[in-house]
């Protein structure tokens, strides 16, 4: 089926699919002309739906991922994070990543393998153990991290 990628180039695509991995990415697969090798490129749902109206409909109707959120860690330990303000849904933010922006720990990056109410388990230890002055943000777009209303949570007040 024709699709419109993700470089607003018009291509046949293999097929299309919800990617269970990374919440609000279709997985695309194509087949190169040229050596006849099959590969999979990443959509966001919102642009794949925008480019192509037609194939929404291809998609169901997927649940929004989760939105970023930010916090201020009440405590850490070797392989988790833990806020005890927050009140998450269980296992919310797996795949997610979770970036220590101010304080202690300040510039680490993990990837978070699950999560109850208020704590973050991720995927290898901590160089430098988070604490109370740790400031964080949890994204899907770590690599392109949005501070939410261009603020962090110490200027929330």
């Amino acid at each position: 089926m024709d699709v419109i990628d993700i470089n607003g180039q018009r291509r046949d695509c293999d097929e299309i699919v919800l990617d269970q991995q990374y919440p609000g990415y279709v997985t695309l697969k194509f087949t190169s002309r040229n050596r006849g090798r099959q590969y999979l490129e990443w959509c966001p749902i919102d642009e794949f739906n925008k480019n192509n109206p037609e194939l929404s409909a291809v998609l169901g109707s997927p649940t929004p991922p989760p939105k970023s959120d930010l916090g201020v860690a009440t405590h850490g330990g070797e392989f988790y994070l833990e806020d005890t303000t927050k009140n998450w849904e269980d296992n919310l933010y797996v795949g997610y990543m979770v970036w220590i922006a101010r304080g202690m720990g300040e510039g680490q990056i993990r990837l978070i393998k699950s999560n109850s109410k208020n704590n973050l388990t991720i995927d290898k230890a901590w160089q430098i153990i988070p604490n109370e002055t740790s400031q964080y943000v949890v994204s899907r777009d770590i690599h392109d991290v949005k501070i939410l209303d261009n603020r962090l949570p110490t200027d929330l007040t």
